[in-house]
């Protein structure tokens, strides 16, 4: 879990090579770093509470249906207004010991002015839970929409929030986020 989450932090910071691009004002990227909250569904806390070694942990009541995690995302723009990267997250689950882990593709579009942006996204990828610390990490694939909007702080930087929910098993996050650009606010107006 924790070398996965570390191979997508070590991908994205790979490509922050474009902070040193020539032209990457035609290219800007960004990284956001943000607090994430989860609710984990039932059908990913009944399957988590099965896989447990802790013979007492039987019923969704007991599993732990929440999680906090720090997370840090790095897009760069494809085209206008498009825009492709990598997100990493991990923190603990509402139980001691418990942890919770991410990694994903992320493709968005966003409308944005001088004042910020309003925003969609598609973050698919790979999550783990682990119940406490003996027991095995619990995988399971995401695929989640999300919505978010971020207003300018200074020219290069912005603070945002964004939601979002997995349909199919019923878990959903909100977040807040602090957006570091490498291209001025008016590079992203294009």
């Amino acid at each position: 879990m924790l070398r996965a989450s570390a191979c997508v932090v070590v991908l994205a910071l790979a490509f922050t090579g474009c902070w040193l691009d020539e032209r990457r004002d035609d290219r800007p990227a960004r990284m956001r770093f943000g607090v994430t909250t989860h609710h984990v569904s039932t059908k990913a806390g009944d399957q988590l509470a099965a896989r447990t070694s802790d013979a007492t942990m039987t019923t969704m009541k007991e599993a732990p249906s929440s999680a906090v995690t720090g997370s840090v995302q790095f897009t760069m723009r494809w085209r206008d207004p498009i825009y492709l990267g990598l997100e990493a997250e991990g923190g603990v689950m509402s139980r001691d010991g418990s942890n919770y882990a991410g990694g994903y593709g992320v493709i968005g579009a966003e409308s944005r002015s001088s004042l910020g942006s309003l925003g969609v996204e598609l973050v698919a990828g790979r999550r783990w839970m682990r119940q406490d610390a003996e027991s095995a990490d619990v995988g399971s694939y995401a695929l989640e929409p999300r919505l978010h909007a971020q207003f300018w702080l200074s020219p290069q930087l912005t603070l945002g929030a964004a939601i979002g929910a997995t349909p199919l098993d019923r878990s959903y996050m909100a977040g807040v986020f602090l957006g570091v650009h490498s291209g001025l606010f008016n590079s992203w107006k294009h």
